[in-house]
């Protein structure tokens, strides 16, 4: 990618990880994100929807049963999102 000043390219660099990032909980990339967010071991350490859980008080990503449904921790009832 060009750059059209040299702000513009700091800028960039300050933020980007080289396309190596994912997030703690869900392994997601930094592509699929709109932002990263604050985590259990720091800024920017996970992804924006795994960032929401963390701040509701959520301690990890949810567990998944075989066929990619979220559980619940409590009742150990499925959902899809």
């Amino acid at each position: 990618k060009r750059f059209d000043s040299r702000a513009a390219l700091s800028g960039h660099t300050r933020f980007c990880s080289g396309g190596t990032w994912r997030c703690e909980w869900c392994e997601c990339k930094e592509s699929d994100t709109p932002s990263r967010a604050m985590g259990p071991s720091g800024a920017k350490t996970l992804c924006n929807a795994c960032g929401s859980r963390f701040r509701a008080g959520h301690t990890s990503m949810p567990e998944k049963t075989e066929d990619g449904q979220f559980l619940c921790g409590d009742c150990k009832r499925a959902f899809s999102t």
